[in-house]
């Protein structure tokens, strides 16, 4: 459930899920920019992305429309998001074959 990953508890305080929700994708993310791209690691961060993408996009759904401010929580799983997701734009092509309901386009690098 999404919503169990809140990034503040009720009381005001950090969710201790959510700063360990933030640092499982920043450990994939490092994987990838470390490790580099071999295709079992590209194939588990897909498959990362595959199970929690129902949370991704609650995350990304926060930007649009704005619906309030944006905690530093929020902000901090943006990041940790915004970097995993450009580690894997690098493999747009194996990532439409992981998730072929998701429109996934190839940036092109401007001159």
């Amino acid at each position: 459930d999404p919503q169990a990953v809140l990034p503040y508890t009720p009381h005001g305080e950090r969710n201790p899920r959510h700063e360990l929700w933030c640092l499982a994708v920043c450990v994939v993310s490092t994987l990838l920019r470390v490790l580099g791209f071999g295709e079992q690691l590209v194939d588990y961060a897909l498959e990362f992305v595959t199970t929690f993408q129902n949370r991704i996009w609650m995350c990304l759904g926060w930007m649009d429309p704005p619906r309030q401010e944006l905690t530093l929580g929020q902000l901090e799983e943006l990041e940790c998001l915004a970097y995993l997701l450009y580690r894997l734009g690098y493999h747009v092509e194996r990532w439409r074959r992981a998730l072929p309901s998701v429109s996934v386009q190839q940036h092109t690098k401007r001159a």
